[in-house]
């Protein structure tokens, strides 16, 4: 569903994540498979995650390294690069 969870760290263990389900600051050597829908998981910025490359996404899915600021993306989204121009209005 629309669970949240933080915190995720130690040997911790987390399996199916779906629907819009965030998953937030995940460290250590916890792992999280099967990552689907438009469920999100977000690494610590500030502690290793040991497991990072272990996530499985699948549906719209996406998972945010905070430590090495990469977006993974699954599905059928189109990624655009965009930055920020300072002192100008939209």
């Amino acid at each position: 569903g629309s669970a949240t969870i933080l915190n995720v760290c130690g040997s911790a263990t987390i399996r199916r994540v779906y629907g819009s389900a965030t998953i937030q600051y995940v460290y250590d050597s916890a792992t999280i498979l099967g990552v689907c829908d438009s469920a999100t998981v977000t690494s610590s910025g500030i502690f290793g995650w040991e497991n990072s490359g272990s996530v499985i996404l699948c549906g719209n899915a996406t998972f945010k390294d905070r430590k090495t600021k990469t977006i993974y993306q699954a599905g059928d989204w189109k990624l655009v690069s965009v930055a920020e121009k300072r002192g100008e209005k939209s």
